[in-house]
């Protein structure tokens, strides 16, 4: 088996999974005498979590996966041709089809026992964007074997659905080429040339905008993510200590009722111990008569 279909066995498996099957699949390579292919499979990294929802959602939804990469392929031509219209209608899409496929990676999580935090789901989205972003890293998403989820360092494809453009960056038409007895002034230059100049400003701006909102975003959620944690810790040590204060209440309530069987026998022993030294009184007395 090649290792490439190995590869792909191993990466459809979940992470608590991944590492004694890729051992052991290394195990029954080396038995066989396929060493090398034994040690490409030995070097395969297990995924994070994040990572495996992402090859789950590309390996279950690869149709809609398709399209949301083919919609990237779109906004990158809209945006080389500053098309700020069509980006902001692609961009629309964008969100929408991200939105569905969070849910079917939601939906996947749960299927496995997994539960979907906001870390797992921020992994999920922030890969697709990258995906949507940049051609290479689509190639790798699609190939269902990430080892970490994506992330894209470049300015990334401004949110046109939120940004809006000069009215002047909305189509850039090509400079009429200059006479040859035109002065090279900047004061002469076509008006279409300094507009296409202002375009490549606005969206560069714009996109420097977009990758710092995304930071903050980021940062946000990863505070938020905190904090729930921290709301979690603290309900699951209260309802410890409530379960515990439960139990007190009843070893109480079972404590005070053996103390009242207890008062109660020993009122019994009480009066069995006056009624026996009445009797020996009585005896005593009846003894000295009789003498």
């Amino acid at each position: 088996m090649e290792a490439d279909s190995i590869a792909d066995e191993l990466y459809g498996l979940r992470p608590d999974e991944f590492t004694a099957a890729r051992n052991a699949r290394a195990g029954d390579l080396k038995k066989q005498g396929e060493r090398e292919l034994a040690k490409s499979i030995t070097e395969l990294r297990r995924p994070t979590w994040g990572a495996w929802l992402v090859n789950a959602l590309v390996r279950k939804h690869s149709r809609e996966i398709a399209k949301l990469l083919a919609l990237g392929e779109e906004m990158r031509r809209a945006q080389e041709q500053f098309d700020g219209e069509t980006l902001r209608s692609l961009s629309q899409k964008r969100a929408e089809m991200i939105g569905r496929l969070a849910q079917d990676a939601n939906a996947i999580a749960e299927e496995a026992g997994q539960r979907a935090s906001d870390e797992l789901m921020r992994d999920v989205r922030t890969s697709l964007e990258s995906a949507v972003a940049d051609a290479k890293l689509a190639e790798e998403l699609q190939r269902g074997r990430l080892i970490t989820p994506l992330s894209y360092t470049g300015l990334g494809l401004p949110d046109f659905a939120d940004h809006q453009l000069p009215t002047q960056v909305a189509r850039r038409k090509p400079a009429p080429a200059p006479a040859p007895s035109r002065p090279t002034s900047t004061k002469n230059e076509p008006a279409e040339h300094s507009a296409g100049e202002a375009a490549k400003r606005a969206v560069a701006e714009a996109g420097k905008e977009v990758k710092a909102a995304r930071r903050e975003v980021e940062q946000k959620e990863r505070q938020s993510a905190a904090a729930a944690k921290a709301v979690e810790d603290r309900q699951e040590r209260t309802a410890k200590a409530e379960a515990e204060l439960a139990q007190l209440r009843a070893a109480t309530v079972k404590a005070l009722e053996e103390a009242r069987r207890a008062e109660k026998s020993l009122a019994n022993a009480h009066k069995e111990l006056s009624r026996a030294e009445s009797k020996l009184a009585d005896a005593a007395k009846a003894a000295e008569i009789r003498r």
